[in-house]
C-alpha cells in the first residue's frame, strides 16, 4: 500500500511539473478598417525586459497567427505590413493558459509625396515551406555584426558556450549555401554583410536525414561573397 501510495504521489507530481514547465501559445488576427484581413504580415514578439525577440510568425491566408512555445512571462507584441502603421500590443501577459489576443487592427500610413518609387522589399522574417527564412537585409541594425550575433537575434535559435548552434535548446546542424562547411565552424568570422538569409528547418526534408536527425540552419551567403574557395582537413 505504501508502495502504491509513493508511486502514486511521484506520478502526479511528474505531471504537474511537466504542464508547469510546458509552453503556450499566443495566436489572434491582424485585419485592416472594414473587418479585412490581412494576410502576409510580420508578427513578432518581444520580451518586455530586455527587448528581444522572442518568437516570430508570418500571418496566414485568413488573417490568423499563432506563437507557440511561449514561457510564462510578460511580452508585447507588434505587427508589420508595408502599407500601414507598425501596431503594438502591450501589456501580452502568459501565465498558466494558451492566450487569444483580439483583433489587431492595422491603418494605413498618410504621407504626402511627389514621386513615387516602387522598391520590392522583404519582410524580417518570412514563413516558406518547411522553414523559417530571416532576410538580413530586413534588418536595419544588423550592420556591423558576426553570423553568431545575427543567430543569437532569431526566435528559437541560440549558440553555446562551446559556439555550437542550437535551435530550441538541442544541437542544430549548420550548412553554408546547402552544404556543409569548414566556414560552419568559423561563424563569429562571417561578417553580417556577407550574408543574404539564414533558414531555419525544424523538421528538415528527407535529403537532410543523412546529415543529421535534428533542426537545420543553413546560412545563404551573397551571390558576391562566393568567390574563393575554403576547405577542411
Amino acid at each position: 500500500m505504501n508502495r502504491f501510495l509513493i508511486l502514486l504521489i511521484f506520478v502526479v507530481f511528474s505531471s504537474f511539473s511537466a504542464y508547469c514547465q510546458r509552453g503556450f501559445s499566443i495566436s489572434g488576427e491582424v485585419t485592416r478598417q472594414g473587418k479585412k484581413v490581412i494576410p502576409f504580415a510580420n508578427v513578432a514578439l518581444y520580451n518586455e525586459q530586455d527587448s528581444s525577440i522572442v518568437e516570430g510568425a508570418m500571418t496566414a491566408d485568413d488573417g490568423s497567427f499563432k506563437l507557440d512555445d511561449i514561457k510564462e512571462g510578460k511580452y508585447y507584441l507588434k505587427v508589420f505590413y508595408i502599407g500601414f502603421k507598425t501596431a503594438e500590443v502591450s501589456d501580452v501577459t502568459v501565465q498558466s493558459i494558451d492566450l487569444q489576443l483580439k483583433s489587431i487592427v492595422l491603418r494605413r500610413t498618410r504621407t504626402q509625396i511627389e514621386e513615387i518609387t516602387v522598391v520590392s522589399e522583404k519582410g524580417m522574417f518570412e514563413s516558406q515551406a518547411g522553414k523559417m527564412v530571416y532576410n538580413v537585409d530586413g534588418n536595419v541594425n544588423a550592420a556591423g555584426e558576426s553570423a553568431n550575433e545575427l543567430l543569437m537575434n532569431i526566435p528559437s535559435v541560440g549558440v553555446n558556450m562551446d559556439d555550437k548552434v542550437t535551435v530550441r535548446g538541442s544541437r542544430a546542424t549548420v550548412l553554408i549555401d546547402g552544404v556543409e562547411s569548414g566556414l560552419s565552424e568559423m561563424l563569429d568570422q562571417i561578417p553580417a554583410g556577407a550574408i543574404e538569409s539564414i533558414e531555419v528547418m525544424t523538421n528538415p526534408s528527407v535529403r537532410y536525414d543523412a546529415k543529421s536527425g535534428g533542426s537545420i540552419v543553413n546560412i545563404k551567403l551573397k551571390k558576391q561573397a562566393r568567390n574563393g574557395y575554403n576547405g577542411k582537413l
